[in-house]
């Protein structure tokens, strides 16, 4: 699965340059189809709670200009600079938090990353997830890790039944964290299975247009740098995933940077590239690549 233990284990909000563009966008995805966007099944208001918690705990720490939380027991006042918010919380009571429908809906539109709840055992029971590749939370929620993630190649099986180990043995206080990885034609956030068809379309649209001249400033690469913390009172499992994307000529800017990235091309199995979407877009990225080298 790749993954690694998370340094510091507050660590795991990321706030960067795109933080106010990609808040705007999520309320405007959970405003066009809530539904759509945020789900959460019955008895998970304690995981819920407790997420709300821990995000504003590690906003507050990571990023103490910009984020605070002062207060006492129950209650929380939040200060957000950026987006020029101060709420009064009362750990407990979603009637008081504002326009959201509960703790996760509310906490999950101050920060750029989606957030899922998984329940001891694995199965998604709650999630905000806004800015997904190829899936949607109605499509998989009440499911479990190893359901969730089918089908997939052969070739990753291994790793997709090492990652459900890995899930049900997670310890509190020890977090991982783990990058996924992607090319896509578009810098589009939002691309659910509602938009699959659509993006279908530009792909192949798309690749008939691709050179080894142009393939770098037409291709991005998109990274989901996940976490996963086990939560201490509900025992649930809290997922989160940032999504970042860049053109391939912007990363690609050194020539060892593009070797590494052709090398790397070069060894992905055949049945991975077609599962990730890739498969029309890799003759001509690595013959840019190989003249960026």
């Amino acid at each position: 699965m790749g993954t690694t233990p998370l340094p510091h284990p507050d660590c795991f909000i990321e706030v960067d340059q795109h933080y106010q563009a990609e808040i705007e966008l999520k309320n405007k995805l959970l405003s066009g189809d809530h539904d759509y966007c945020f789900a959460a099944l019955p008895g998970t208001e304690q995981a819920q709670w407790e997420v709300l918690d821990h995000v504003l705990t590690s906003l507050s720490q990571t990023n103490p200009k910009t984020f605070s939380r002062t207060g006492s027991g129950g209650r929380v006042q939040w200060h957000n600079a950026l987006l020029g918010q101060i709420v009064d919380i009362e750990i407990g009571n979603s009637d008081a938090l504002p326009e959201t429908h509960g703790p996760l809906d509310w906490v999950g539109r101050q920060v750029q990353e989606d957030l899922l709840i998984l329940d001891p055992s694995g199965i998604l029971v709650a999630g905000q997830l806004c800015f997904p590749s190829g899936w949607s939370l109605q499509e998989k929620l009440g499911k479990n890790f190893m359901d969730i993630h089918a089908p997939l190649p052969q070739t990753l099986a291994p790793m997709l039944k090492a990652a459900d180990m890995l899930m049900t043995r997670l310890p509190v206080g020890k977090p991982l964290q783990r990058n996924n990885w992607g090319l896509r034609v578009s810098d589009q956030l939002d691309l659910s299975s509602r938009h699959s068809a659509a993006y279908q379309a530009l792909l192949r649209q798309k690749a008939a247009t691709l050179t080894p001249q142009n393939s770098g400033n037409e291709i991005y690469i998109r990274i989901e740098h996940q976490t996963l913390t086990r939560l201490p009172i509900s025992n649930h499992i809290l997922f989160t995933i940032h999504t970042y994307q860049e053109l391939v000529s912007a990363e690609a800017t050194a020539p060892e940077r593009a070797h590494q990235l052709l090398s790397f091309l070069k060894s992905v199995p055949a049945t991975v590239a077609d599962y990730k979407l890739i498969t029309p877009l890799l003759p001509t990225l690595m013959a840019w690549l190989e003249k960026t080298k």
